[in-house]
């Protein structure tokens, strides 16, 4: 087998930013923000174009009108062919050192160069389910974008429920999410027991937890029984395992909404306003409460990766990133 060399090409980008309830944000010809509907032309009345050119104050002005960023898609085209890399908004990823991919997939290397097989797959899984995770999270925001785009081109006022043929991919979406989360927490457990704890036969966080609720004293043990408790409000990991589990053993994510659930809007933006969607949910932990799915769904998977830089902090390896050499390049 020779060895993959990786070529260089000239190609085009285009970033676009996918925002909490379906809406988009991009740059104008004129270098300047906007956001709007999904799919909607620019010319359209449902965009608002904002004068800010600098990146660096898109999230904090995104802030100050109640959205939320859930991540950012690079679309490409080279010879015709177009692409696109997402990625998942990290408030925790400052730079390239802390992004937490690149921090696993340096432990995995850390780990391969110690001809640590088990330390090298067990940290390829987690490599696995951070971007299975965050893939799944742009599919929701997918679902919440053309569902954007439907209420908008039938004119719907805010606070219209509705549904339609398509509103089954924002379940979907959702379950998938869920499911993946928790194959992320569990391969995240079974790191710990394997190379932190040194405890045989655990690879499910619910077993994890039960080992740590005996070690009083170990403060990554701690940690654990912390945000697995539901009665805290740090137990987020117990809200990850109870959606997960009413999913793939109880009743679909639609037991927790009424019927025509989606529903209608109104993002202000100083005196413009834009229609977004809403999918309510029933959170039963710590107390009762209604919140919208996809903004729930990005509060977890942010608390989930940085539970993973965490478990990488703990863990005692350094994260060895892999050298690309000019004998790599064509």
């Amino acid at each position: 087998m020779t060895n993959s060399k990786i070529q260089v090409a000239h190609v085009n980008v285009a970033r676009c930013i996918h925002l909490v309830g379906g809406l988009r944000a991009g740059t104008s010809p004129n270098g300047k923000l906007h956001i709007q509907v999904l799919g909607t032309p620019l010319k359209s009345s449902n965009i608002v174009e904002i004068g800010i050119t600098e990146q660096r104050h898109y999230v904090r002005y995104f802030r100050s009108i109640g959205l939320d960023m859930v991540g950012f898609e690079d679309m490409s085209t080279e010879k015709g062919y177009a692409t696109s890399l997402w990625h998942a908004w990290d408030p925790d990823a400052k730079s390239i050192e802390t992004d937490i991919d690149f921090i696993w997939s340096g432990i995995a290397n850390a780990f391969r160069n110690r001809a640590d097989n088990e330390g090298y797959d067990v940290s390829r899984n987690i490599i696995f389910g951070i971007r299975a995770v965050s893939s799944r999270l742009r599919d929701i925001s997918e679902a919440y974008g053309n569902q954007s785009t439907f209420a908008f081109c039938h004119d719907y006022e805010p606070n219209i429920r509705f549904e339609n043929l398509d509103t089954f991919d924002v379940f979907l979406a959702i379950h998938s999410f869920l499911v993946e989360m928790g194959v992320l927490r569990d391969y995240l457990a079974t790191f710990l027991a394997k190379k932190l704890f040194e405890i045989p036969k655990v690879d499910r966080m619910a077993k994890l937890h039960k080992r740590c609720t005996k070690m009083t004293f170990d403060p990554v043990a701690q940690h654990i029984v912390n945000i697995c408790d539901k009665n805290l409000a740090d137990g987020w990991m117990a809200q990850v395992s109870h959606l997960r589990n009413l999913i793939v053993h109880s009743a679909p994510i639609t037991s927790r909404t009424s019927l025509a659930a989606l529903a209608t809007q109104q993002c202000e933006i100083g005196p413009h306003s834009l229609t977004k969607v809403y999918l309510g949910i029933t959170i039963a932990s710590p107390i009762s409460r209604e919140i919208d799915a996809l903004e729930h769904c990005v509060d977890l998977s942010r608390k989930m990766w940085k539970f993973a830089r965490y478990v990488a902090s703990v863990s005692g390896m350094r994260p060895q990133p892999v050298t690309i050499t000019d004998d790599d390049l064509l």
